[in-house]
């Protein structure tokens, strides 16, 4: 049985072959998939996995902190991964644009929607919404940003709710003359040591 691991803030110019053979000290390193700032990395073996979260998770790269940990993607179950997650993010700096925000949450997932809360807190920092694809995704994103640095700021990220696309009533359930319709079309919108994430 293989072990998927999510590798987060790496270097730019970071690649496959490079990570390749910083994980192969580990265990036998099956497939890597660098994406930009973050990656996948497949042991042959659970054992082989966890040796290189134990001894690479929280080691410093350059002027950031390396995240290593089991990719969610693999452990959810499929009833899970249909539904789309959101989170809340505060603490966001009220100078920084959405734009640069995506950039770093994006790197836990597709990201569909985004709105700001009309919450402010006291010291002027904002809060958005955030709605990615899937549930994995949501929960990945808490995992690896919530008390990051961003900004020179602690984030903090939480898991809001899970959300299922609307589906439309069965034929009973549709308004007949006279009655009121109470069908719900769908469902509502619905510690890890500090790394360095964002300038």
């Amino acid at each position: 049985m293989t072990q998927t691991l999510y590798v987060g803030n790496l270097a730019l110019d970071t690649n496959d072959d490079s990570l390749e053979r910083l994980f192969a000290q580990y265990g036998t390193v099956v497939d890597v998939t660098v994406k930009g700032t973050y990656a996948f990395v497949v042991f042959e073996t659970p054992e082989d996995g966890e040796r290189a979260i134990r001894s690479l998770n929280g080691t410093e790269t350059g002027d950031s902190v390396l995240i290593v940990q089991p990719s969610h993607q693999q452990r959810l179950p499929s009833s899970k991964r249909s539904a789309m997650g959101k989170i809340q993010v505060s603490s966001v700096p009220s100078y920084v644009e959405w734009p640069d925000l995506q950039e770093t949450l994006a790197a836990a997932g597709n990201i569909l929607q985004s709105e700001p809360t009309e919450e402010e807190m006291s010291t002027g920092d904002r809060s958005w919404l955030v709605v990615y694809e899937t549930v994995e995704q949501a929960e990945r994103a808490v995992i690896q940003f919530n008390q990051t640095q961003f900004r020179n700021v602690k984030l903090e990220v939480k898991f809001v709710e899970e959300m299922r696309p609307a589906t439309p009533p069965s034929p009973h359930q549709m308004q007949m003359p006279g009655h009121q319709n109470s069908h719900r079309m769908g469902a509502g919108m619905g510690a890890h040591r500090s790394s360095q994430i964002g300038r």
